[in-house]
């Protein structure tokens, strides 16, 4: 049976790939905002 693109896209969401064709580059890595460290501060 052919996947479909939602099990392909729900597929990459746990590999954090979208198209395994491209290389993962290190220029390119979104960063959670959950994760900042670096918080603003108020005035």
């Amino acid at each position: 049976m052919d996947e479909t693109f939602n099990d392909r896209f729900k597929d990459s969401l746990f590999t954090g790939f979208i198209d395994d064709s491209f290389e993962s580059e290190t220029l390119y890595q979104p960063e959670l905002l959950v994760n900042r460290k670096n918080l603003k501060r108020r005035f």
